[in-house]
C-alpha cells in the first residue's frame, strides 16, 4: 500500500474482501483485493466530507465519539487493547458489524506492529465467530481508510463487515431505503456470544 501511494497515477488504494458466491465471487480459495484508483471512491468523500464537518463543528472525531458510546455498550461484540467491534446503530445490512482502533489515527500505514496482531486476533475471533453464528454466510469485508495522499479530508480508519443473507427489493435497490429485520442491539447479543467464544478458543481460555 506505501509503495502504492509513491505512483503518480494513484490517488487512493483499496482493500476489500469478497468471500462466498452471494458476495461477489466465484473463487473458492481465501483471498483479499487490493484496488487503486485515479479518484477518491464517492462513499469515502462523502464520509470524509461529513467527518471534516463534524470535526469543525463540534470539535472532535465523530468516530471517536461513537467508540465511546459503543464501547460496553448492548451494541459491542467483542473489544481488545487496540480495537473495538460492535453492531452500527442504524445498519444496512443484518448482523453487519464494524471494527474500529481505539485510538483516534487516520492512515492505516502507520499501525503499529503491537495493533497489527491486535488486530490480526480481532478479525480471526470476529469472522470465525460470525461464521458459526450465521452458518457460514457470505460476507464483504470492507477497510474505510483516508487517502494517504494530501488531502484535509481525513477519516478514522476502520474496517466494515456485510453478511450477505437477504436479497435486496426494489425498495433498497430503487430507493436506498434499507429493511433490517433484526435490531443492531440483538444482532450484537448473537454475533458477541459466538464471538467471545471464539476468541476463548483462539487465546486457550477452556
Amino acid at each position: 500500500m506505501r509503495w502504492l501511494y509513491t505512483q503518480k497515477s494513484v490517488t487512493y488504494v483499496s482493500i476489500y474482501i469478497n468471500s462466498g458466491q452471494t458476495a461477489g465471487t466465484s473463487i473458492t480459495h481465501p483471498h483479499l483485493n487490493i484496488v487503486t484508483f485515479s479518484a477518491i471512491p464517492p462513499t469515502i468523500e462523502l464520509e470524509a466530507e461529513a467527518s471534516h464537518r463534524y470535526m469543525n463543528e463540534n470539535g472532535n472525531c465523530p468516530a471517536c465519539s461513537v467508540i465511546g458510546l459503543e464501547s460496553s455498550g448492548p451494541r459491542q461484540i467483542l473489544g481488545t487493547d487496540s480495537f473495538l467491534a460492535f453492531s452500527p446503530w442504524a445498519p444496512t445490512y443484518a448482523h453487519e458489524f464494524w471494527i474500529y482502533p481505539k485510538r483516534h489515527t487516520t492512515a492505516f500505514s502507520r499501525i503499529t506492529q503491537k495493533e497489527i496482531g491486535d488486530l490480526a486476533l480481532m478479525l480471526r475471533a470476529t469472522l470465525g465467530g460470525m461464521s458459526k453464528a450465521l452458518n457460514e454466510a457470505s460476507f464483504n469485508l470492507v477497510f474505510h481508510l483516508s487517502p494517504e495522499k494530501k488531502n484535509s479530508r481525513q477519516i478514522h480508519w476502520h474496517i466494515e463487515i456485510y453478511p450477505q443473507l437477504n436479497t435486496w427489493s426494489g425498495l433498497e435497490r430503487g430507493f436506498g431505503v434499507y429493511l433490517n429485520n433484526i435490531r443492531p442491539e440483538k444482532s450484537a447479543e448473537i454475533l458477541g456470544s459466538a464471538c467471545r467464544k471464539e476468541l476463548a478458543s483462539l487465546v486457550g481460555i477452556t
